[in-house]
């Protein structure tokens, strides 16, 4: 049985919560060799290595954290991973001598942003942006 949380005594019933971050969870065939990847080919720094036999680890750059689970990939569209920059020229430029795969340069797109694809070791889809204007919110 699931029991019925109640909100404290004068506490406001109408407030909606914030959600003040998300990250995404991947399943990948090899924690080492992804946090290997994403740590010497995107940046990233290790944020924390846990669980039996290395079954979990979270990689940060800037404010996003990607976690990895040792599991069965599932990459594809539907699991893009979308990373806004400051300077997406100039990360594409990093990213191709750093040996990524890429799947092409920037581009412009009707969804007035400008970013590429990257490919981590497991087929998941990395897309790094940004936006040609400033966003009206």
């Amino acid at each position: 049985m699931i029991a019925e949380i109640e909100p404290a005594p004068g506490q406001d019933r109408t407030h909606t919560p914030k959600i003040l971050f998300m990250f995404p969870m991947i399943a990948v065939s090899d924690v080492w060799r992804s946090v290997d990847f994403y740590e010497t080919r995107l940046g990233f720094s290790v944020v924390s290595r846990e669980g039996i036999l290395g079954s979990y680890a979270v990689v940060r750059r800037g404010e996003s954290e990607i976690h990895l689970i040792q599991g069965t990939p599932c990459p594809g569209d539907a699991s893009t991973i979308y990373l806004m920059t400051d300077d997406v020229d100039l990360l594409y430029v990093q990213l191709r001598q750093a040996g990524v795969s890429l799947q092409g340069p920037p581009k412009e797109r009707f969804y007035a942003m400008r970013d590429f694809d990257a490919i981590d070791p497991d087929g998941h889809r990395i897309r790094f942006g940004q936006y040609l204007e400033s966003p009206s919110f």
